[in-house]
């Protein structure tokens, strides 16, 4: 059992970190950008690095099958379309 949740726990811990470079959240050397992105300024930011692409497919197969669950809660299930949103939003732009 202790095995297996560590296992979970690196999994989750690796997702995450995913989701923030996906997101282009995290640079490839794991450091927070500190601008944030067009998307989430509205237009008013001038860095144009929207999101990562190799990560970005990585992340639209979980996001997709997560809302595919039955027994997620409409909190989770908002908190997932609002990342697939933004998913999608910061792809147009780039």
């Amino acid at each position: 059992m202790t095995q297996q949740t560590a296992i979970l726990q690196d999994t989750v811990d690796h997702f995450r970190g995913i989701i923030g470079y996906g997101f282009g959240d995290v640079n490839d050397q794991g450091q927070v950008r500190s601008l944030p992105t067009p998307v989430l300024s509205n237009g008013t930011s001038t860095d144009h690095r929207g999101i990562d692409i190799p990560p970005h497919f990585q992340l639209f197969p979980p996001i997709t099958f997560l809302l595919s669950l039955r027994y997620i809660t409409p909190t989770q299930h908002e908190a997932l379309l609002k990342a697939l949103n933004r998913l999608r939003a910061e792809f147009r732009l780039r």
